[in-house]
């Protein structure tokens, strides 16, 4: 029995268990268009809009290929959670209809508050070991290096809100921030997206474009940081799921603790 043969014969099972045992952790799916980049395809699943999920293989050629085996989850209704390998041959049985293609797009604008924050000590290779019970407490971001600190690293995270939002694109992201009542006359915070859902283990992994304050601010000031578009992408599709406080500028600012600091404000696009 070939590959086509083996999807669809597992397309076909329920989803559930029988006999005490799982089915259907397998099935067809269109593939709408690969980015190699990403590593990641986006595919139509029993007739739904096109989604992205990661894939096997980075040498496997997908070229011309128009469906694909996906990984589904059972425990999860069946839902198509990986791409295992090209089919090639679209079988409205199992591939299911084409997708609808939206006629609009609609723009929206939606806040988003972190759900954690804090900051990452290098020199003791720890999260919360710095001004902990000061100003706005442990959930205050700070970056730089001063008063015998050692590199700091702030952290607000975010979890999986903004990707989903189902947003098809994210054309503004603005961060307002207070600062606290630590450092300088003056300072400038500067944001770095990082892939965090929740508070990391270990060091925080900040990469990608850095985006400053429009200016430096006082003690007890508000500032805005306008984030990039490298940015706001992975944000949208949940490549980044936090940002980093990462400027060479010792300074304190507010996180969960300090009311609409570190608060992202969007502008974005999804299907009407």
């Amino acid at each position: 029995m070939g590959a086509l043969e083996d999807a669809r014969e597992a397309a076909a099972q329920p989803v559930g268990a029988r006999r005490g045992q799982l089915t259907n952790v397998s099935g067809v799916a269109r593939l709408l268009s690969i980015d190699a980049g990403t590593a990641r395809a986006t595919v139509s699943f029993r007739g739904s809009q096109g989604f992205e999920l990661p894939y096997l293989g980075a040498d496997t050629d997908y070229t011309g290929i128009t469906t694909v085996l996906v990984l589904c989850n059972p425990m999860a209704g069946g839902r198509a959670e990986f791409v295992l390998g090209p089919i090639g041959v679209v079988d409205e049985d199992t591939a299911g209809p084409a997708p609808v293609v939206p006629t609009g797009t609609v723009t929206e604008k939606a806040t988003i508050l972190p759900t954690w924050s804090g900051t990452w000590r290098v020199i003791r290779s720890a999260w919360d070991r710095w001004n902990i019970d000061r100003y706005g407490g442990r959930s205050d971001l700070y970056q730089g290096d001063d008063y015998g600190s050692g590199t700091l690293i702030g952290l607000a995270t975010y979890g999986d809100q903004i990707k989903n939002l189902g947003a098809t694109a994210i054309t503004a992201a603005v961060v307002s921030a207070r600062r606290n009542g630590s450092g300088g006359s003056t300072a400038q915070l500067v944001l770095q997206g990082a892939p965090h859902a929740s508070q990391p283990a270990g060091a925080p992994s900040p990469t990608g474009t850095t985006a400053a304050a429009s200016a430096a601010v006082a003690i007890d000031q508000w500032c805005q940081v306008t984030l990039p578009s490298d940015v706001r992408e992975n944000l949208r599709t949940g490549a980044a799921k936090a940002l980093a406080a990462v400027g060479g500028t010792y300074s304190g600012w507010g996180g969960t603790a300090t009311a609409g600091s570190m608060v992202i404000s969007l502008t974005l696009t999804r299907p009407a």
